[in-house]
């Protein structure tokens, strides 16, 4: 069933200008279960807001109506996606056993092992290290990508399938997850050196801004 959730203006306010600058969707939660918020309805205003801002779709107005279990309580209101991931501990996934070495419910979380071999890994920092440049963040008036402080690793990314040996771990990444090949985006390789680091952010798009419209025209 359905729980109907409505909402003042200056929430809907709140929401829209706390998630554009790119508050943590988290704090947002929090800062409303203080106000008095069950921390479920929080939990799922923040999603429907969030999600209508990376579609560039029209804002909530005025009430959200989330998907609850028929015998649920308000405490339920939010639940996650259902996982991709095969079931079980070990999933075979282009050839190689992959460890699921912990599944988080909600948020929708898995931590896997042996994705790659020790000796592929080498392989990738080898190929990848010459074309390492700043990492960059976008810029979110203008979408330009620019360096900024607080992301300070070297990056690069590879094309889809640009190799061998990139086209093998992009199927196995592609099986894991159960999604086409084609909707992968290509391999990218950081390297921290001691010291660097990248502060908490969000990624997502926002079609309004040019530059962003012609990524996701790219990418999806």
């Amino acid at each position: 069933m359905q729980m109907l959730v409505h909402f003042s203006p200056e929430l809907k306010d709140w929401l829209s200008q706390n998630l554009a600058r790119g508050c943590a969707h988290a704090t947002v939660v929090d800062t409303m279960t203080a106000q008095g918020f069950a921390p479920p309805v929080a939990a799922g205003l923040v999603a429907a807001f969030a999600h209508a801002l990376m579609r560039g779709d029209a804002l909530p107005d005025g009430a959200v109506a989330l998907e609850v279990a028929d015998d649920a309580a308000p405490g339920d209101v939010y639940r996650s996606d259902p996982s991709r991931l095969a079931p079980g501990h070990r999933i075979r996934a282009d050839g190689r056993d992959v460890d699921v070495l912990m599944r988080l419910a909600c948020p929708r979380i898995a931590v896997l092992g042996n994705v790659l071999s020790a000796e592929e890994c080498a392989a990738v920092i080898t190929l990848g290290a010459p074309r390492l440049a700043p990492s960059t963040v976008v810029d979110p008036g203008s979408g330009a990508d620019l360096a900024a402080a607080h992301r300070s690793s070297e990056g690069m990314f590879f094309d889809l399938c640009e190799n061998a040996l990139i086209t093998g771990i992009d199927r196995r990444v592609s099986e894991l997850m159960g999604l086409p090949l084609a909707h992968g985006e290509g391999l990218q390789l950081l390297r921290y050196r001691p010291g660097c680091a990248s502060s908490p952010h969000h990624d997502f798009l926002v079609p309004q801004n040019d530059v962003n419209r012609a990524s996701i025209a790219r990418s999806g």
